[in-house]
């Protein structure tokens, strides 16, 4: 009753009290952080509660507002929107593929260390060739983790190939600390997307966070820009 009632006051009387969020580690300290920041400046009657974390919470029990994931959507019984194109590539040092060549084939690839996010769904990855043929490998990972930010910098100490999402590593590859590996084969695109409850009203503090995020990264957010 109260959100309903601040919709026939001022946005910005409306964008006040406490906004709970959850966010991946990575995404949420590397680009939520600084567009939080921007939020923030514009709406100085809001205060923040934030639990960056990688593991899937229950946003209703733990009182969350807003939850930021990445993937593939799967729990309908969540609203959602899309924020933001989330894509993958493999990548190595120039050293490490000096020394031990650098894969053209998914076939070359499995024969390679393979610095692997530890995901429940497992290391298999698809491949789609230039031609449209799909491979997909069950690759026996050399180093698993739960955190891009480490295999990032395992694979700038030449340990191996990573699958990285660009939002990580788009520094390291415009300065060639990593390098793009078999670039021409397309890895399925995910998304970060904001859920909340389909059965909860939406606070005008929420939408109004979740409009900003979708207008600040775009359809080619500025990490796919370079």
């Amino acid at each position: 009753v109260e959100e309903l009632n601040c919709q026939t006051a001022s946005t910005q009387r409306a964008l006040q009290g406490r906004l709970n969020l959850a966010a991946p580690l990575s995404f949420g300290l590397a680009h939520l952080a600084p567009a939080l920041d921007m939020f923030l400046r514009e709406h100085k009657e809001l205060r923040l509660n934030v639990d960056f974390s990688d593991r899937k919470i229950d946003i209703i029990e733990q009182g969350v507002d807003l939850a930021f994931r990445i993937g593939y959507l799967e729990d309908s019984s969540f609203q959602a929107r899309k924020v933001a194109p989330i894509n993958t590539l493999l990548c190595a040092s120039k050293e490490y593929l000096k020394k031990h060549g650098t894969p053209t084939t998914p076939a070359e690839l499995a024969t390679h260390k393979i610095l692997q996010y530890d995901a429940p769904t497992g290391t298999r990855l698809t491949l789609t060739a230039p031609n449209g043929k799909v491979d997909r490998l069950q690759l026996e990972p050399y180093m698993l983790a739960n955190n891009g930010d480490f295999l990032m910098a395992m694979a700038k100490s030449h340990h191996g190939i990573t699958l990285l999402p660009t939002f990580i590593a788009w520094e390291e590859l415009a300065s060639q600390a990593l390098v793009p590996v078999m670039k021409e084969y397309k890895l399925p695109q995910m998304h970060a997307y904001a859920i909340y409850p389909a059965n909860r009203h939406l606070p005008l503090k929420v939408r109004s966070l979740i409009e900003f995020l979708v207008t600040r990264f775009g359809t080619t957010p500025y990490w796919d820009q370079l």
